[in-house]
């Protein structure tokens, strides 16, 4: 009688490991249990305890079910995603063209805790290399986020690091496929941005300054011995603002070669310009008052970036 005591207890204690390894294979009729963004495969934010299987095939087809047919895998504790989340694919190695010459690799890496993202993100490409590693803390990006080039002639060469505090990014530095910084841009604790690109050999060439709505109203150009040659300040052509906005939230240039960001593609429409010989002298200071044809381009009037 006290042995079947002990094994209740033993049982009630160890219930809840049991229900957590419970596996749930589900195939692509099963849409109730994940959703679909573009070509990827998500799980729902809350499914019952245990591991979940998502194959590549329809119900009919299960017993074709087998390591290569996943393509989603994740735990769930308390009906919340936990521990590791991976995302299947295959690849084609890049000297082949022959399908048999396929590789099944997790693209995908996630980690949660409590349903939320915590901890290093990871994705990968064709033959199994890294192309962007992400750190979270409770569901934010936060800390490090590494961008590595993906076209076939620099591919796997770091491209962009970046840096997070809590989703806001603080520092983006931006790199040539030869490794050295083409650009970098950086947010200041009163809400401006600063954007410094450099030179082939990694030598300060540019410098423009934006104000918090993304807009540029200063704008240097450096010698090679870096000392300023000339500054301008005021209001530019509107189609500049873009420029910021796009280089720090839209452009992950790591698809392509990019070599120049056009920071000397600019034109001032009315303030200052000041110019300054090689030992740091102003020579020349001028006034810019200049009109707009075309009212599209009229850096007076309100627009959002």
């Amino acid at each position: 009688m006290i042995m079947n005591e002990y094994r209740f207890v033993i049982i009630i204690l160890f219930s809840p490991l049991i229900i957590f390894a419970q596996e749930h294979n589900i195939f692509l009729d099963d849409s109730l249990f994940y959703t679909k963004y573009h070509s990827r495969y998500i799980f729902k934010d809350s499914l019952d305890d245990g591991t979940w299987i998502l194959h590549n095939l329809y119900r009919k087809d299960s017993v074709k079910m087998g390591e290569e047919t996943i393509i989603l895998t994740g735990n769930y504790k308390n009906n919340k995603k936990e521990g590791t989340f991976n995302y299947y694919a295959y690849s084609i190695p890049l000297n082949k063209k022959k399908v048999k010459d396929k590789k099944y690799y997790v693209e995908i890496s996630e980690t949660y805790k409590s349903g939320l993202l915590n901890g290093i993100v990871i994705e990968k490409a064709y033959e199994n290399i890294t192309i962007r590693e992400t750190m979270y803390e409770n569901g934010k990006k936060n800390g490090l986020d590494i961008c590595y080039y993906i076209p076939v002639e620099c591919y796997g060469k770091l491209c962009q690091i970046n840096y997070y505090s809590h989703d806001t990014l603080i520092c983006k530095n931006f790199y040539r496929r030869n490794g050295k910084l083409l650009y970098t841009i950086m947010l200041f604790e009163n809400g401006e941005y600063m954007q410094i690109e450099y030179d082939t050999i990694g030598r300060q060439k540019y410098v423009l300054s934006y104000d918090t709505n993304y807009v540029l109203y200063k704008w240097q150009k450096y010698y090679p011995n870096q000392i300023l040659e000339i500054e301008m300040e005021g209001y530019f052509l509107q189609s500049i603002r873009k420029t910021i906005f796009d280089t720090l939230f839209y452009i992950s240039d790591c698809f392509c070669n990019t070599d120049s960001v056009r920071s000397d593609d600019i034109s001032l429409i009315r303030g200052v310009i000041k110019k300054y010989n090689q030992i740091g002298k102003l020579v020349t200071e001028s006034k810019v008052e200049k009109e707009i044809e075309n009212k599209n381009l009229n850096p007076f009037e309100e627009s959002d970036p």
